[in-house]
């Protein structure tokens, strides 16, 4: 067994991880993480699955992440499927003893109101919930149950590839959306066999549930930065998002587009935003995101595209701008220069023009219609 370093006793668990994310370049986001993860019912966190190769070959670095989140305190609920002598013979009671964690553990023949019941009390008691299944318990209808006992959106596969593996580039996919990407996914050599069947095993879980969940699948090292980071570091796995056009939105909430405009941009906006007309509305159905457009001489000016914080990490932003490119091939829009999505936009654009406050981008138009979308988008007034 390998030595597990405890953690310095003055130092407070909130400092510890962002000053963690903060050294690889993400407090910001930790931070956010933090106080959404710490609203909700502790029982809601995450479950966590653990299968008999990473508890081999990963327990010390399982254990590591693990007291992080706990001492925040967040206490993931950990899924065991192993057989009934891998917990004993791995000595796993020992590993989390001598890394000082209280835990405690609850076989499957429990039915879901016990499993909620045990999970509860161990939490309030500062402890981590285990769970303990057979690996030859259907997967699908044990995790499914499970989420929905919890209600919790979050399942978190710890697996030694760190993901959906793209075989061309040796990466994970850092997202997958399922109900533009699976079928492509599953029937091209994009990735290997064992990943396709696991990520069919994934749509089953997501489809089976009766509320929004996603699936993530991340290296043990990497738990915190897949948990705490827009970005990630595994492969998050989704239905996609529901967004509304114009034409759909029942009756719009000015208030809540408005609150999402200025959390996305963290600027108040100028009065006079709401007052101007918009031809073209894309709504997600909850107010996660939203992108709002004018016509001009036969080109589409986007003139607001605002995505909060953790619907930036669901991809949100990206199922948004299918729909926009999907309906309007011809289109421009502008970004200050030291925003964060700017570096974004050069990779979906077709060019780009940059002046001291602003960079300008076209996706479709001719040549000789770009000097009027620069024109036209730098004499837009400021919404902020």
């Amino acid at each position: 067994m390998s030595e597990i370093i405890p953690f310095r006793k003055q130092a407070k668990p909130q400092d510890l991880v962002l000053r963690f994310m903060h050294s690889v370049g993400h407090k910001k986001d930790a931070a956010f993480y933090l106080n959404l993860f710490t609203k909700t019912k502790p029982e809601n966190f995450a479950i966590i699955v653990l299968e008999e190769d990473i508890l081999r070959d990963d327990l010390d670095a399982i254990i590591f992440e693990i007291r992080y989140l706990m001492r925040l305190p967040l206490y993931p609920v950990v899924l065991i499927r192993s057989a009934d002598d891998v917990i004993e013979n791995l000595e796993i009671d020992s590993y989390f003893r001598k890394a000082k964690i209280a835990f405690n553990i609850l076989s499957d023949s429990h039915d879901n109101q016990e499993k909620l019941n045990f999970i509860k009390d161990k939490i309030k008691r500062r402890e981590l919930p285990l769970l303990h299944s057979s690996p030859k318990v259907n997967i699908v209808e044990e995790l499914t149950s499970l989420a929905h006992t919890l209600r919790t959106g979050k399942v978190l596969f710890l697996r030694r590839s760190g993901g959906i593996v793209n075989q061309e580039t040796g990466l994970p996919l850092n997202l997958i959306n399922l109900q533009f990407e699976k079928d492509s996914l599953l029937t091209t050599n994009v990735i290997n066999k064992q990943d396709a069947l696991f990520l069919s095993t994934c749509d089953e879980i997501i489809r089976s549930c009766d509320h929004k969940i996603h699936v993530s699948i991340v290296s043990p090292n990497n738990l915190l930065r897949e948990l705490f980071t827009v970005k990630g570091a595994g492969s998050l796995i989704q239905l996609g998002s529901k967004i509304i056009s114009d034409k759909k939105i029942p009756e719009l909430d000015p208030r809540s587009l408005q609150k999402l405009i200025e959390n996305s941009f963290e600027q108040k906006t100028n009065p006079s935003f709401f007052q101007s007309s918009f031809d073209h509305i894309y709504l997600e159905e909850n107010y996660m995101g939203a992108a709002l457009l004018r016509e001009h001489d036969d080109m589409t000016y986007l003139s607001t595209f605002a995505v909060g914080t953790e619907a930036r990490g669901l991809g949100i932003g990206r199922d948004l701008w299918q729909h926009i490119t999907k309906n309007h091939s011809r289109l421009f829009w502008r970004s200050r220069p030291d925003m964060f999505i700017t570096h974004w936009y050069t990779k979906q654009c077709d060019g780009m023009h940059r002046t001291k406050d602003w960079t300008v981008f076209w996706k479709g138009l001719d040549p000789e219609e770009v000097s009027k979308a620069i024109s036209y988008a730098i004499k837009q007034k400021d919404d902020f």
